[in-house]
């Protein structure tokens, strides 16, 4: 894993199904340091989202069903880098030099999500250097298990839930309790090899078996060695069947 970089963290909030669909197929292929770790469709689901998977960037439509721009920038502010995906019919054309975000102008075609890509990949050399340096990796997690207590090497771990005192770290037909909270585990573990599937729980993506379809509405993901099933968050669920 010699010269890996830090993985870019990047999250939709589109309600726009296929511009969604294009910029999650798009961006890492034009940025194969970045992965799409959450999706929503309204403004609330997507800064809940936020919350759980800390993303650096975040692609917001606009407009959005339930909240205004102001207000998603306000929720967005200190946490994450927004690009806005604006309706040109609804922005003035000489109001676009007057605006003071980043944005790109729907509908986004590839030429344009790749000069905005080189614009922020530039943007992110300066203003935040250590997403292009090599970060420190973790190499196992302390659990008690059995009563005693043991390092689990990162690569046998298959999910991590959080609990009110810790996480539990599951492994192949095991589960053991750590005191490490979920939030730092999931800022610690490589967005590449772990997605988050709900607010409290991150699976490692070669470990996914199936998705099933849990009623009334959703679906509940199976992992190969678990044998717990894992109720996947609407927020989550498009990256999960697009894997």
């Amino acid at each position: 894993m010699d010269g890996k970089q830090a993985c870019i963290r990047a999250a939709l909030i589109c309600q726009d199904v296929e511009l969604k669909e294009r910029l999650a197929v798009w961006l890492p292929q034009l940025w194969p340091q970045l992965c799409i770790c959450a999706e929503a469709k309204t403004g609330q689901e997507g800064l809940d989202m936020i919350e759980v998977c800390q993303p650096h960037l975040v692609f917001c439509e606009m407009p959005l069903p339930d909240l205004c721009g102001m207000e998603i920038g306000l929720g967005l502010e200190g946490t994450c880098y927004p690009i806005f995906l604006l309706d040109p019919e609804q922005v003035p054309q000489d109001k676009l030099n007057q605006i003071a975000v980043d944005y790109l102008l729907k509908p986004v075609d590839r030429e344009d999500l790749k000069r905005k890509v080189d614009d922020l990949k530039r943007r992110l050399a300066t203003v935040a250097p250590e997403l292009t340096e090599k970060p420190s990796e973790m190499e196992a997690v302390r659990v008690i298990s059995r009563d005693r207590i043991r390092m689990v090497p990162v690569e046998e771990i298959l999910a991590v839930e959080a609990t009110d005192s810790g996480s539990l770290v599951y492994t192949e037909n095991e589960v053991a309790a750590t005191n490490q909270h979920f939030r730092d585990l999931m800022a610690a573990l490589d967005p590449q090899l772990f997605r988050p599937v709900q607010r409290q729980v991150l699976v490692r993506t070669e470990a996914m078996d199936r998705l099933e379809r849990h009623e009334p509405s959703g679906f509940v993901l199976r992992l190969k060695g678990v044998e717990k099933a894992f109720e996947v968050s609407p927020s989550f669920s498009g990256v999960f069947r697009r894997s």
